[in-house]
């Protein structure tokens, strides 16, 4: 249902077809599903504005991080991070700081592989990244 939701339906443009009934009571599941979704099949440049939109719904609420996370939009982050253009990285890594705002969510996003991640770019990736990076770090450990 998600990827079928989130697709193209032309060449860089996405669109929302409906919800099922279960996001009738979180309306802003949808919205999370898209953008978790934009962040497996999109371009770098679509994947690099979800994780974007990911930070402001974070920013928002601590219950949209915690939707995120149990969503599975921590791996597609970690992935983006890994593997996107220097301002996908950012976003990705503002996203990973926002949302450990707790053990639990620090937990998760370990399990999923943010330390091997973090030390990788801190040792090799871009300076500006590395500096989004150490603070995302030092929100992890707060």
């Amino acid at each position: 249902w998600l990827l079928r939701v989130s697709a193209p339906a032309e060449e860089g443009s996405y669109e929302c077809l409906g919800l099922p009934p279960i996001a009738s009571n979180e309306p802003i599941l949808g919205l999370i599903w898209e953008q978790i979704a934009i962040l497996h099949n999109g371009s770098f440049d679509d994947r690099s504005d979800a994780a974007a939109s990911l930070v402001s719904l974070v920013r928002d609420n601590d219950r949209n991080g915690k939707l995120i996370i149990e969503e599975g939009g921590v791996g597609p982050l970690l992935k983006l991070l890994k593997e996107g253009k220097k301002e996908g990285q950012e976003n990705a890594a503002k996203a990973i700081g926002l949302l450990g705002r707790d053990a639990e969510s620090v937990e998760v996003m370990i399990h999923a592989g943010v330390c091997s991640v973090f030390a990788k770019i801190l040792k090799e990736g871009p300076m500006k990244v590395q500096a989004v990076v150490a603070w995302a770090v030092s929100e992890l450990v707060s």
